[in-house]
């Protein structure tokens, strides 16, 4: 801990300590996103996969668990094939 950290309030340093948290998974994520991406030969699903999965963490950020709840189904109303038969028009929107 610096020397002018140890004069913050602890709230202020528990928020400060958070968002280096955040920080850290957040490249975690990117980085197995990545990884991911690399060994499943980039194919579409992995990427839609992948970024659900980090629209999926995203709502687990949120602090209401109203809207963390609605964030969630929201993500997880649309899986793979629905969404190729929607965007190739098959179904209506």
């Amino acid at each position: 801990m610096k020397s002018e950290d140890r004069n913050m309030p602890p709230r202020v340093r528990r928020s400060l300590e958070k968002g280096e948290l955040m920080k850290t998974k957040n490249l975690i994520l990117m980085v197995s996103f990545l990884v991911m991406i690399g060994v499943s030969g980039c194919s579409c699903r992995a990427w839609y996969e992948g970024i659900r999965e980090k629209d999926r963490r995203d709502c687990y950020n949120l602090d209401n668990p109203i809207e963390r709840q609605e964030c969630l189904e929201r993500v997880d109303s649309m899986p793979y094939d629905k969404y190729v038969k929607e965007r190739e028009g098959d179904l209506p929107h």
